[in-house]
């Protein structure tokens, strides 16, 4: 069964991603073809445990951005990258803290606020993937975005690969 994931990351991509998975005869032999400007990150982990559980065959086309790059590169299950696919990595950002008028974010975002306020823009795995250079690392901590060819996606592929061969994550 073939499943192109080609909308952005939401609760709605997940109700119909699941329900091509639960109407598969044979879940052995999904291939999902990855193609996304990306969204809200905290779809990316429940996407990655149906994905990797069942060993999907995950492939990027056409343009993985965002969080799409997160979930394909952090995926331990079989992948590639199809030829003139390109990627886009910026710093990740919440999109579910609602500010109130005078500007400071309600009590029950504080906490995720903080959060992610205190975690080092340079330690995620998907820029260790990536090797970003010095300049690169710096656009990325002021917001910019960073702009990926389908050779440059290879090798962070065959880093990720490396990774997971070497941490035996599944």
């Amino acid at each position: 069964m073939l499943i192109f994931l080609n909308k952005p990351f939401d609760d709605n991509i997940v109700e119909e991603f699941i329900d091509k998975v639960n109407s598969a005869t044979n879940v052995d032999s999904i291939t999902v073809y990855l193609s996304s400007f990306g969204g809200d990150v905290s779809i990316t982990p429940i996407l990655r445990d149906i994905i990797q559980n069942y060993q999907m065959k995950l492939i990027a086309c056409s343009s993985l951005e965002s969080s799409a790059l997160d979930l394909f590169l952090t995926t331990n299950t079989p992948r590639t990258v199809l030829d003139e696919t390109v990627g886009m990595f910026h710093r990740t950002y919440l999109t579910d803290v609602n500010i109130y008028n005078d500007f400071k974010p309600l009590n029950k975002n504080k906490s995720l606020l903080n959060i992610w306020k205190s975690e080092p823009v340079c330690l995620s795995l998907v820029e260790n993937f990536l090797e970003l250079s010095p300049t690169d690392k710096k656009k990325v901590k002021n917001g910019e975005n960073i702009y990926l060819n389908h050779n440059q996606l290879r090798e962070a592929l065959k880093k990720s690969i490396k990774y997971f061969d070497k941490n035996l994550v599944d």
